[in-house]
């Protein structure tokens, strides 16, 4: 076979065209798993609940890379995560102590962590000006005042539920 799987993808030879990618791909899917050896190519089909979480993970991701809450934050993670159960789980409808204590049990660290990581996130998207009142665009979320944790977690989860709409199930 003339393709390698690197790093879950896979590449083609520079003198493969596509058809005879394709094909190989398709034999090598074909192959009992003993024979595939260091070929090996894992597949995720996600179904569920965590088909549901990804669509509204992915939905996120826009409004915080326009928010410049990068993936190196410990932040975007935990924001991200808080979006998934305030949506999927109903914890809008209890305290924020809730949606974050949750979130720190999963990560196995304190509410007070979770904390300090989000507010920092948010602190930071204010501070740069990424959340002004006269930003426009799709996603844009825009505040008059500094958020608290809370309050960006509603106005994110709302904007990520109008973007999806219908398409998670609860």
């Amino acid at each position: 076979m003339n393709f390698y799987a690197l790093s879950g993808g896979v590449t083609m030879d520079k003198d493969m065209n596509k058809d005879d990618f394709m094909n190989d791909l398709y034999d090598y899917l074909w192959m009992p798993e003993e024979e595939q050896g260091a070929l090996y190519l894992h597949q995720n089909i996600l179904f569920g609940r965590a088909a549901d979480e990804e669509k509204i993970a992915c939905a996120t991701l826009p409004y915080l890379f326009r928010l410049g809450i990068t993936p190196q934050m410990r932040g975007y993670e935990i924001l991200c995560r808080a979006v998934i159960l305030y949506l999927l789980d109903g914890i809008q409808n209890s305290t924020p102590l809730t949606l974050l204590l949750t979130i720190a049990v999963e990560r196995g660290t304190s509410l007070a962590s979770v904390e300090r990581a989000c507010a920092a996130a948010v602190r930071y998207a204010w501070n740069e000006g990424y959340m002004s009142a006269d930003d426009e665009g799709p996603d844009a979320l825009a505040f008059r005042e500094m958020p608290t944790v809370t309050q960006f977690i509603d106005r994110l989860a709302a904007a990520v539920r109008s973007k999806i709409g219908d398409e998670i199930k609860r």
